[in-house]
């Protein structure tokens, strides 16, 4: 009797061993597997399809040519003077805190996932006077001005989603400087937009 018991087991699990390595359950297997690594997976849980990517570079504007914007936006004053550059706290820090995990220019608390994602920039050219100071990317850029700058970088991040996408959600915003090399040449202040396009 043991010897009939041990042997229906026996049958049952070489039965069971082949089943799993037969070649229609290998395909399964196989087909499972690309299905799951060609999707992928949004904060949301969802599995989704493929995400398109777009780069777009605005043209610089000059503080003459910076837009008065009326619009309110959620965004805390900077009530410190700063420096154009400085490797501990500098307009660009300032602006980054400022941005930083906003209702209205971030997607930190989660989003659905984008069809596009595209990145935009938007920036400030500032060259020297006769004396060789800067109207607005000076070395100590008043609170006044510094909240002029991050209006004017939240109205045109806003204007252009408006225009450009029937449905989006800014995703990020980042700030960084560059500079011309040479002594006192134009300044340049950057604020890289990334739109969520639905």
């Amino acid at each position: 009797m043991k010897h009939i018991i041990k042997l229906i087991v026996t049958s049952i699990l070489a039965i069971l061993f082949f089943t799993a390595c037969s070649p229609e359950t290998e395909t399964e297997v196989f087909e499972l597997g690309e299905t799951t690594t060609d999707q992928t997976l949004n904060r949301r849980g969802t599995t989704t399809g493929h995400v398109n990517f777009c780069y777009t570079e605005t043209t610089p504007v000059t503080p003459a040519e910076i837009i008065v914007c009326p619009d309110v936006f959620s965004l805390a004053d900077i009530t410190v003077n700063v420096p154009y550059s400085d490797d501990t706290n500098d307009v660009v820090d300032e602006l980054k805190s400022v941005f930083f995990c906003n209702d209205e220019f971030s997607t930190c608390t989660g989003a659905p996932q984008p069809v596009e994602v595209c990145s935009v920039t938007f920036s400030i050219e500032d060259s020297p006077n006769f004396f060789g100071t800067y109207e607005y990317l000076s070395d100590d850029i008043t609170p006044a001005i510094s909240n002029q700058i991050k209006q004017y970088f939240a109205c045109v991040a806003k204007d252009y989603g408006d225009t450009n996408y029937s449905e989006y959600q800014i995703a990020h915003v980042t700030f960084y400087q560059d500079q011309l090399l040479c002594n006192n040449c134009t300044r340049f202040l950057v604020a890289q937009v990334s739109y969520y396009v639905y």
